[in-house]
């Protein structure tokens, strides 16, 4: 009795062993999503899950009121009987590939694909299934691995100019401002593989991946609508390329293969991609892709409210004994005004110092600004009749989207007593205040105010 004790607590302890516990956590990182994967607590590719048991699904505390939602698909629309429950996949005796796509309020979406592609349960399944393709040295895929499994498990950058495509499906990145860049993945059938590429802006170019079958390759191309590259104040150069398709092998004949095309910059406000097969008359239009290009501002004009230590006084007749007067001061303290400025956003003009990519160059308003792109100069002059007497130089410093605090120097013009030796409020003045001699000085002091964006303003109240 106790030996089958002991061989029960064995098969337990087994079984338990077997299960090892999954995880995928959703994290905030700021501006995205990301996710974590971990098998008993160690980090794991997210293709090495297991989909036969369970899968637990967890995100921060800090997105507890972004409205969570999971979203789980198949490879194939119905092959699978996975659910989710209590934020939990529940373990898939069919042993599919999985995508699970996580929504939150305030962030774009991520998906988290091929989930299970390379586990071992997986990779038994298709050797039963007779997919993996013994007849070309034991290695390779042939038609029956998903596009984006392809890209997932078994894809092999042999040519630097392309991009880790694994790396992007992975963090479900499709554009890096610092570089410039927006992806577009797809499939043969022209299908988006993950997102769509959001925020361009005139200067960035658009790189198109297709993952294709190697004998149909040359059939494909992309035709550009609606975008061209013609900034006004700058001689640019040629940007017509021509298909321009640079290529990967994948190891095995017959398999899939990686191509790509480059496009862009482009100043329009949109432009439209048709993702194109065919050849001669016989050809099809798989699919189409509209961006928005953000345009690209050197400088901008702000309306500034501030208050400056340098005084505009005038001057009038006070009496100083009973039979004897003198002059006085008044309005002589600091004074609120308000200003128009030209704002200058020097940061971006550094980039034409970088000779690998003379682009026309700029601050995109739409996207959010580092902090030292939001520190600017600024000059202004007074927005009264005055305005040739009044100048302001100073630092604009961004608190938030169309608001800056904004300080420097104000040199302007005042008017002082033409009589050098007076003193006001001492020494006795015989005429009246019509008899007062002022002449025009200059000099400066500090000013510090609240400046709006008038583009921000004129999207608020279209009138202005």
């Amino acid at each position: 009795m106790r030996n089958y004790g002991v061989a029960a607590l064995m098969i337990l302890l087994a079984t338990i062993n077997g299960m090892a516990q999954q995880k995928i956590s959703i994290k905030d990182n700021v501006e995205s999503l990301e996710p974590t994967v971990t098998v008993d607590g160690m980090e794991e590719e997210v293709g090495k899950l297991d989909t036969s048991h369970d899968i637990i699904l967890s995100c921060d505390p800090t997105l507890d009121n972004a409205n969570i939602r999971f979203i789980l698909t198949g490879e194939d629309p119905g092959d699978y009987s996975g659910q989710i429950q209590n934020n939990r996949i529940i373990g898939i005796n069919t042993q599919p590939v999985l995508n699970l796509t996580v929504r939150a309020d305030g962030y774009n979406d991520l998906v988290i694909a091929g989930i299970g592609a390379s586990s071992e349960s997986f990779e038994d399944n298709n050797r039963d299934a007779n997919v993996r393709d013994e007849s070309s040295s034991g290695k390779g895929y042939k038609k029956e691995v998903t596009a984006q499994q392809y890209l997932l498990n078994h894809y092999e950058c042999s040519d630097l100019n392309f991009h880790d495509l694994r790396a992007l499906l992975q963090s479900n990145r499709r554009y890096d401002s610092r570089r410039d860049e927006a992806y577009l993945i797809l499939d043969d059938r022209g299908r988006l593989i993950g997102n769509m590429p959001v925020n361009l802006d005139q200067d960035d170019r658009v790189f198109i991946y297709i993952v294709v079958n190697e004998i149909e390759s040359d059939l494909y191309d992309v035709e550009v609508v609606g975008g061209e590259y013609a900034p006004v104040d700058l001689q640019i150069r040629s940007y017509d390329l021509p298909s321009n398709i640079m290529e990967t092998q994948s190891k095995i004949p017959g398999s899939w293969k990686v191509i790509r095309f480059e496009r862009g910059p482009y100043t329009s406000d949109m432009v439209t991609f048709n993702i194109k097969k065919g050849i001669d008359d016989d050809v099809e239009v798989l699919s189409t892709y509209s961006l928005r290009i953000n345009k690209l501002y050197h400088v901008a004009i702000g309306v500034s409210f501030i208050s400056t230590e340098l005084p505009y006084p005038d001057y009038d007749v006070f009496p100083l004994t009973d039979s004897t007067n003198t002059i006085r001061k008044i309005n002589d303290s600091h004074r609120t005004m308000v200003t128009v400025n030209v704002i200058w956003y020097w940061w971006s003009t550094l980039k034409y110092f970088f000779p690998s990519n003379p682009l026309t160059r700029g601050r995109d308003i739409m996207k959010e600004p580092k902090f030292y792109e939001r520190i600017n100069p600024t000059f202004g002059v007074s927005l009264d009749k005055e305005y040739d007497e009044n100048f302001f130089f100073g630092v604009n410093i961004e608190f938030a989207r169309g608001g800056s605090v904004t300080f420097g120097t104000h040199y302007g013009k005042f008017k002082k007593l033409a009589y050098e030796e007076f003193v006001l409020g001492e020494s006795v003045f015989r005429g009246s205040k019509e008899n007062i001699i002022l002449t025009d000085r200059w000099h400066s002091k500090p000013f510090i105010g609240i400046t709006l964006d008038t583009r921000i303003l004129s999207k608020i109240i279209p009138n202005i």
